[in-house]
């Protein structure tokens, strides 16, 4: 990417697109491998998830899921670890 500003982009984006080449390949296969396009589309999308928040999104999405898991905990102790 031609812009790497760590305040730009969220760092977890940023750390996925340097470990994961399938998701770096996703955008490349999408703009027919044009890289020059792809490149842009990447930095459109980081910058979009970075506005949005949306690492943040997903974290409380996934907590949210955990806690209406089927056989989850019924009940959470009060401050002093009592029931």
């Amino acid at each position: 990417m031609t812009d790497v500003n760590p305040n730009k982009y969220d760092h977890r984006d940023l750390e996925r697109a340097s470990e994961s080449d399938s998701w770096v390949m996703h955008f490349i296969t999408h703009q027919k491998e044009n890289v020059e396009n792809a490149t842009k589309m990447m930095e459109t999308v980081l910058t979009w998830r970075k506005g949005f928040g949306i690492n943040g999104w997903l974290l409380l999405l996934s907590v949210w899921m955990l806690l209406s898991m089927p056989g989850r905990i019924s009940s959470w102790p009060d401050v002093e670890m009592n029931h």
